[in-house]
């Protein structure tokens, strides 16, 4: 990644100290098609300082992806968008755009999410230096 552009849009925050999510960038980063989208931690501070409108709090507590400076998706809907980049889902894409799909789509990050806070919750070091 050009660290030039590295805070350009598409950017996905994430967060690198959390194991999960941690997984979910590197399974993004070996799919043809994401390799457009940026990827930064919620720990880097410039990503604040660049898009002064982002609330720490709220990219500790789901994911955010910044399709334009001020248009911003969340939970649910970047993920939504994520999968909408992935060449070999084109061909599916009336699957996950229908009611049902989208139903699904809500399922897996509303558990993915659960997940993630039950983690951190367990572990005592991220107790002290989270949000959550």
């Amino acid at each position: 990644m050009n660290t030039e552009n590295q805070y350009n849009p598409p950017l996905m925050l994430y967060d690198d100290e959390c194991p999960l999510c941690k997984r979910f960038k590197q399974a993004l980063d070996h799919i043809p098609g994401t390799d457009k989208i940026n990827k930064v931690s919620i720990h880097d501070q410039n990503i604040y300082s660049i898009y002064p409108h982002l609330i720490p709090q709220e990219c500790h507590e789901t994911l955010h992806v910044l399709l334009e400076p001020d248009k911003i998706l969340k939970g649910p809907a970047a993920i939504e968008y994520l999968i909408g980049q992935f060449p070999a889902v084109a061909k599916f894409c009336w699957l996950y755009e229908s009611n049902m799909g989208k139903k699904a789509i809500d399922f897996f990050y509303k558990a993915a999410d659960n997940y993630r806070k039950s983690k951190l919750n367990r572990c005592e070091t991220c107790k002290k230096s989270r949000y959550l």
